[in-house]
């Protein structure tokens, strides 16, 4: 019994996800465990993706200590686009993460999410969904793919970082 617990305590870990509802984001927080990797190298690895897939790495990456935590501020162009009378109006994702490191596993933590378009910026409220649910809880029709691009984006980048982590990025394809 002891050994079935160990191994659906490890499934579950590995298929929480993040997901935006009415009660906003929840998990707040990811813990990507990577037993085969010290702190140390977590940290190198972390710091080697942000410096491959940001244009602009060193504006990106807003405060590091080293070996344990780098918090980025990262930009998504054209992240969701609503069509409205005839036009497409598309918005970019300006996020925070932070990343912090111990032996075996590192925390994926997201503090801010705002939409940035051409009408100005709207700072998304994290831990309350209701601006995109009627009061019965279903989804406004306007902001309908909202909730679900949320959860998308957090689990994406998630798991961008995670898969170079583990090695297994298919961007190094052999040129």
């Amino acid at each position: 019994m002891l050994i079935l617990f160990l191994i659906g305590t490890n499934i579950a870990v590995a298929q929480e996800k993040f997901s935006y509802n009415q009660n906003g984001l929840t998990p707040v927080y990811l813990i990507n465990k990577v037993d085969s990797l010290s702190q140390t190298e977590l940290f190198e690895k972390s710091l080697e993706w942000v410096k491959k897939n940001y244009k602009n790495p060193n504006e990106v990456i807003k405060a590091t200590i080293l070996n344990k935590m780098i918090r980025i501020e990262g930009l998504t162009p054209k992240w969701i686009c609503i069509e409205s009378l005839g036009t497409t109006f598309c918005s970019d994702a300006l996020y925070t993460i932070e990343f912090e490191f111990k032996e075996g596993r590192y925390k994926f933590e997201v503090f801010s999410l705002t939409f940035v378009s051409q009408n100005g910026n709207y700072k998304v409220n994290l831990s309350n969904g209701k601006d995109y649910y009627r009061k019965n809880g279903k989804l406004k029709q306007f902001t309908k793919d909202t909730p679900q691009a949320i959860s998308d984006l957090f689990n994406r980048l998630n798991e961008e970082l995670n898969n170079y982590i583990l090695g297994k990025d298919k961007s190094d394809k052999d040129w």
